[in-house]
């Protein structure tokens, strides 16, 4: 029997302010392909379908154009919730849903044998059970305590994570004894490899979880949360698919993948599949001048959508003109192949904040706004024109608030 493992698919998501649609719908349609060339017998989607709790109508066309076809494959589909996904969105279909051998579960039952889901292969007698546990909240797993410390909320969130995958692992043995066990999950393993695009992992349940707590009854751990492909631990149990698509610039190096987990006589072996790309992110770090040249140079064509780049100026002296050059380079900037989606400016020099410019005997608050911007020309390092224009600037912004606040 084969089953695929995947996650993360962020349906809806944007990368900045460009639309990643053409670039999951490439996944999709690669995915049903290669589920048919590779006669998978079940598909796993482990959580994070949607980028928001209420997707697009394109995101969800997607999703159910993807889940016909997937039917019409012979094969069984589990889908679990994660963390972006609304529960109610995903289980509002799965009573249709099941009778195309696809079952959803957005969030933890009642029951927890409806977690349980046992599945068959091509060949008679390959079977296994699935148990499809979605993205655990904090209301799942604990009751509130007045006066708990951050820690014990921590520690009892973790206890309830254990407490689940116990129960059903406990469930699998007794129902399906003898069968090979795959857990799916939607949580953050420790020592798990982030990226940018990852929310922050401290909030509720994503605190780290300890890998080597997973019931031992699990022959595999099919999970979704993390965006780069990796084991969750040492032996390789307990894996991350990866999301199908770089959801950060972070992630422009990675390669890609989908997991697929073959049974032979009761044992699992893994192997990966790595997802073609079809759109490159590029960074271009360095000085103005260094961007400008790079911009300027014939973009490279061995992607199906045009290069998104991320622009980074670094440079040693604050400067407001060079601000503004950039910004006037990327406005400028008019390439069919590339995209410029992000900048931001760095100066290793730059004041922070204005008790830089004062020894520690000046009272900021004695100080005046003309006399802090004042000081700030100073140390600028700007020509006198540059001043002048900012000197009037300043004065027509400051005049501005002034009868503001008096009127």
């Amino acid at each position: 029997m084969k089953i695929l493992h995947t996650s993360d698919w962020h349906l809806g998501k944007r990368l900045h302010q460009a639309d990643l649609i053409d670039d999951q719908r490439h996944f999709t349609e690669w995915l049903v392909n290669m589920v048919k060339a590779e006669q998978v017998d079940v598909v796993l989607i482990a959580g994070d379908v949607f980028d928001l709790a209420n997707p697009s109508s394109e995101a969800r066309k997607i999703y159910y154009e993807t889940l016909v076809e997937l039917s019409r494959m012979n094969c069984t589909t589990i889908i679990t919730g994660g963390n972006h996904d609304a529960p109610t969105v995903l289980n509002a279909p799965k009573e249709i849903l099941r009778a195309l051998n696809i079952h959803v579960v957005g969030g933890l039952p009642e029951d927890p044998r409806e977690m349980i889901i046992p599945v068959e292969g091509r060949q008679k007698g390959d079977r296994a059970v699935i148990a499809a546990i979605p993205f655990l909240r904090d209301a799942d797993l604990r009751n509130a305590v007045p006066g708990e410390s951050h820690e014990d909320r921590r520690e009892a969130v973790k206890a309830g994570i254990t407490g689940i995958f116990d129960q059903v692992a406990r469930i699998c043995r007794e129902d399906y004894p003898g069968l090979p066990a795959i857990a799916m999950g939607h949580l953050f393993a420790r020592g798990a490899d982030v990226s940018e695009s990852e929310r922050d992992i401290q909030v509720g349940n994503q605190a780290p979880y300890e890998p080597e707590h997973f019931n031992s009854h699990f022959d595999r751990l099919a999970l979704g949360h993390i965006h780069k492909p990796q084991p969750a631990e040492s032996s390789g149990r307990a894996r991350y698919s990866g999301s199908p698509l770089p959801l950060s610039f972070s992630e422009r190096a990675d390669h890609k993948k989908v997991i697929i987990y073959q049974t032979n006589n009761g044992t699992f072996n893994a192997h990966s599949i790595t997802i073609p790309v079809v759109r490159r992110l590029k960074k271009i770090q360095g000085s103005l001048q260094h961007i400008r040249q790079v911009l300027n140079q014939p973009q490279e064509e061995d992607g199906l959508l045009p290069t998104l780049i991320e622009v980074e100026m670094v440079e040693e002296q604050e400067d407001p003109q060079k601000i503004t050059d950039l910004e006037n380079l990327i406005d400028d900037f008019n390439n069919p192949r590339a995209q410029v989606v992000k900048h931001r400016v760095h100066f290793k020099n730059m004041i922070s904040g204005t008790n830089q410019l004062y020894d520690s005997s000046q009272h900021i608050e004695n100080l005046r706004p003309a006399d802090v911007f004042e000081k700030k020309l100073e140390r600028s390092g700007l020509g006198q024109r540059q001043k002048e224009l900012l000197r009037e600037a300043f004065t027509e912004i400051l005049q501005a608030l002034e009868q503001k606040e008096s009127s």
